[in-house]
């Protein structure tokens, strides 16, 4: 417990001093106000340059706001996290920061709860931070489309788990490589490679990735989520308890 409490507090001021929360925060919350504000003034830029019917297919309402932004969360938000993270257990392996807080006891299982915590929580808040300001804008600037605030956290609820799954996976592959451009490398190649098995029928709604497509069902985002939800938290404590096993034989010298 000692050592969970003293990773845990070393972690948080480690992000304040790497700007960890303000790269965080700007991928999330920045881009949930400049989406909007794009799609809003994309017709207006467009118009004199294509025909006027083909514009008017590109009217965009508050349901398309949201889901655009969710679009982008996988497709470019995703990059923030794997490269802000990529290096919270390679870095303190492969500069053998470790030496002395091993040398001293430390609980290899608080070392590795510690950071899963602390960066599951604040990609959580991240998220619903990046959902409520989105969804703020999206209201503001858009005048079709109904979707309530209730509906967009479920879609939100979603994006935490999947996000929550990279940083356990993020966590695990860096306690097997000392260095984080390689862990970052191989997340980034398993996240986009993900939608290729949801191709894959008999697997499609078990598989992490489903989260992301299911959050795009705005109303009824959460239907029959329940397995796929089970399966990602089970596969969360695996890769946890797996970092964990790692870290109590790695040589941290």
């Amino acid at each position: 417990m000692a050592s969970f409490k003293a990773y845990l507090k070393k972690e948080f001021l480690e992000s304040i001093r790497t700007s960890r929360f303000i790269i965080l925060l700007i991928g999330f919350g920045a881009w949930a106000i400049v989406n909007p504000v794009i799609l809003k003034l994309l017709p207006v830029l467009l118009e004199g340059q294509l025909p006027v019917e083909l514009i008017d297919t590109m009217a965009i309402d508050r349901v398309e706001a949201l889901r655009n932004y969710m679009s982008d969360l996988f497709s470019l938000v995703n990059i923030f996290i794997i490269f802000t993270l990529m290096g919270i257990m390679a870095d303190e392996v492969g500069r053998q920061k470790l030496m002395l807080p091993y040398s001293k006891g430390v609980n290899p299982t608080g070392l590795v709860l510690a950071k899963s915590v602390h960066y599951t929580v604040t990609v959580i808040l991240m998220v619903f931070i990046g959902f409520l300001v989105n969804y703020y804008y999206s209201s503001i600037l858009f005048d079709q489309g109904n979707i309530t605030l209730a509906e967009a956290m479920s879609s939100a609820l979603l994006f935490m788990v999947y996000f929550s799954f990279n940083v356990s996976l993020l966590i695990f592959i860096s306690s097997i490589f000392r260095k984080g451009i390689i862990t970052g490398a191989i997340v980034m190649a398993m996240s986009y490679m993900m939608p290729l098995l949801s191709n894959i029928q008999s697997i499609k709604e078990y598989i992490p990735y489903y989260l992301v497509q299911k959050a795009g069902d705005i109303g009824s985002s959460l239907d029959g989520t329940l397995p796929v939800i089970l399966v990602t938290m089970g596969i969360i404590v695996l890769m946890n308890i797996a970092t964990v096993i790692r870290m109590k034989n790695i040589e941290v010298v």
